[in-house]
């Protein structure tokens, strides 16, 4: 996944692994702001559903092109 990211999407992915010695809740970086997009998508009913026919019309309406 990670060479897979780098070569076709251009970009670095991090793994963020939990401290195996740490019990309970533990910020983790950057995950916050993932989970808040999606809250964001999932809180409009029109992005609760997939509407679209094709991947690439889903694309478009994500993109805004």
């Amino acid at each position: 996944m990670v060479d897979w990211t780098a070569s076709i999407l251009g970009r670095e992915l991090d793994i963020v692994r939990k401290d195996p010695d740490r019990r309970g809740f533990q910020i983790q970086p950057k995950r916050w702001a993932i989970e808040r997009t999606f809250s964001w998508l999932s809180a409009h009913r029109r992005f609760a559903r997939d509407h679209e026919t094709s991947p690439a019309d889903a694309e478009t309406l994500i993109r805004g092109r």
